[in-house]
């Protein structure tokens, strides 16, 4: 036999021990996410299976997914080569014509082969993440229902006598607490310090809110309020008074406090 054939041999054998080996591996993994795939499709029927199992779940079937994906990722290289490779062959010689010599007949078998090997975990690979997908979303699917149901139950009347009942007690722990802790902060030496630094800015705040609440709210309804003179206002008057008394009335003592609440916060005046 020709030198040249029997090195083509050879490496055919060993590409042929090679996939062997691969496609055993192959095997081994995608039968094991199948039945991890089995065992979390069971999981998922059972009727009290808890929040924190879903999202376990959720982690295993994403990272099955991930391996599948990059499975795939790591094959195409070698489905690319194997295509190339018939490619390059071209076509079989057509029934009736002349025979390729044996040794391109038997790479271009060794090939086709190599590629069904390739191929096919690749789309078993391929049906896995398409399973995982409907698993994710039957999950998803659930959660919702739960989320649902969680909703529309009906739960115990915020006005039933035994909810305040329970209640109480809290409640007025919450206020001895915050009352506590007040009187803590309010009686210590850091508050008298901090109060004596920013007396000047309080002071300013305070009466410049007073100056915009009382003279500015008396001018605004002397200037816009209702004209008593007028006994019979139009639509249009008694809109804009409405507007104009009840603006002046919410928003000027609004202005007020928060003109005094931004001086206690840029003095921190009361934070720790």
């Amino acid at each position: 036999m020709n030198t040249r054939w029997l090195r083509l041999l050879a490496f055919i054998l060993v590409l042929s021990s090679t996939s062997t080996a691969g496609a055993q591996e192959t095997v081994s993994a995608i039968s094991d996410w199948s039945a991890a795939l089995d065992e979390l499709s069971d999981q998922l029927d059972q009727a009290d299976i808890t929040d924190e199992s879903l999202s376990q779940i959720r982690d295993e079937l994403e990272g099955i997914r991930d391996e599948a994906r990059q499975y795939i990722a790591d094959q195409r290289p070698d489905l690319d080569a194997a295509r190339g490779e018939l490619d390059a062959l071209g076509p079989p010689p057509s029934e009736g014509a002349q025979p390729e010599p044996e040794g391109i007949a038997a790479y271009r078998q060794e090939v086709t082969d190599r590629l069904a090997q390739i191929n096919g975990p690749i789309e078993e690979a391929e049906l896995v993440i398409t399973r995982v997908n409907d698993l994710i979303g039957a999950l998803a699917s659930l959660r919702r229902n739960r989320f649902a149901e969680q909703v529309l139950t009906r739960g115990v009347s915020p006005l039933s006598p035994a909810v305040w009942r329970r209640a109480a007690p809290e409640f007025g722990n919450i206020v001895a607490s915050v009352s506590s802790t007040a009187r803590e902060y309010f009686s210590s030496a850091e508050f008298r310090e901090r109060l004596r630094e920013s007396a000047v800015a309080l002071l300013a705040a305070i009466i410049f809110a007073i100056i915009l609440v009382w003279p500015v709210y008396r001018w605004l309804i002397r200037r816009y309020g209702p004209d008593q003179s007028v006994k019979r206002p139009s639509f249009l008057q008694a809109v804009q008074t409405t507007l104009l008394v009840g603006t002046a009335r919410a928003l000027l003592p609004t202005i007020a406090l928060g003109v005094i609440y931004l001086v206690i916060i840029s003095e921190n005046l009361f934070s720790e």
